[in-house]
């Protein structure tokens, strides 16, 4: 999983054929419970990169995606992107595994 930053890096991804961007932060139950759910994806498909948003160190990056997708901004989020649009996204207990696999397969 790698750790998204900056606008640079993030307009990077949005030049990638598929990604999923997770938001996460370090201080909320929610996330602590969805943070294994992307891990375990992230291993069943080393294929498709995962980009983690820290939501409290990074607000104003965590507000520009939300602002530049028109995805609600939400924590813990994933968001998947093809082509640097948005295919699929979910929030609280509905970030799985299951539903990422489906979404990056559909």
């Amino acid at each position: 999983m790698l750790n998204l930053k900056t606008d640079d890096e993030w307009e990077r991804i949005l030049g990638e054929d598929r990604v999923v961007i997770y938001k996460h932060s370090p201080i909320c139950a929610l996330s602590a419970r969805a943070f294994p759910q992307v891990r375990r994806f992230e291993k069943q498909w080393p294929d498709v990169p995962v980009y983690k948003v820290n939501v409290i160190l990074r607000r104003k990056l965590a507000a520009r995606i939300a602002e530049d997708l028109g995805v609600r901004h939400e924590s813990p989020q994933v968001i998947v992107l093809t082509g640097g649009e948005t295919s699929w996204h979910a929030s609280h207990f509905d970030v799985t595994t299951e539903g990422l696999a489906a979404a990056v397969t559909s």
